[in-house]
């Protein structure tokens, strides 16, 4: 990442976090194809917010005004403060897959995953999508989005309509609260 584009970006988020959490620690490091910004303050859990809206405003507020001074820097960043996405993440890396292997590889149900934001959706089709017998696929708008993961054998199918299949809300699998049939 540029300097500046650091720079910039470490200033940003300092004048919209430091009104709500004064002295935040903001650490910028390499991650793949994108960059993790971890921050932490004495006020991660106001900063986080109800279900995580706090920490995905600053996301997409510190997007979009870097975006407007960096307009050729197609650089993708991942906002995250007190390890919050991160712990998603290992939910979703280590429950959905079992989930996944044992409800709908072997079982032949359809999981319905809620909760996700756009960025542990893709997570979640690219741990998925190359397995044998498993497909998922997003459905729903805006916010109301959804993952579903389902078989892609027919004869495990048969008989197994949406009637048998698993919802299962992401922020309940925190509480280990794991789904409810519908």
């Amino acid at each position: 990442m540029k300097e500046e584009f650091e720079q910039q970006l470490h200033t940003i988020l300092k004048l919209l976090i430091e009104p709500i959490a004064p002295d935040p620690v903001i650490k910028i490091t390499p991650e793949g194809d994108q960059w993790r910004v971890n921050i932490n303050s004495d006020h991660n859990d106001l900063l986080v917010g109800y279900k995580g809206e706090n920490v995905k405003a600053i996301q997409h507020i510190t997007r979009v005004i870097i975006h407007k001074k960096f307009p050729e820097d197609k650089t993708h960043f991942l906002i995250d403060i007190g390890e919050y996405k991160r712990s998603r993440e290992h939910i979703i890396t280590s429950k959905i897959t079992n989930l996944a292997e044992k409800e709908v590889y072997e079982l032949g149900k359809t999981l319905i995953l809620t909760g996700l934001s756009g960025y542990e959706r893709k997570i979640i089709h690219g741990l998925l999508g190359e397995l044998i017998g498993i497909e998922t696929t997003s459905v729903g708008e805006t916010d109301n989005r959804k993952l579903l993961i389902r078989p892609t054998s027919g004869e495990m199918t048969a008989g197994m309509g949406m009637d048998s299949a698993i919802v299962i809300d992401i922020n309940k699998l925190e509480n280990d609260d794991p789904s409810t049939s519908i």
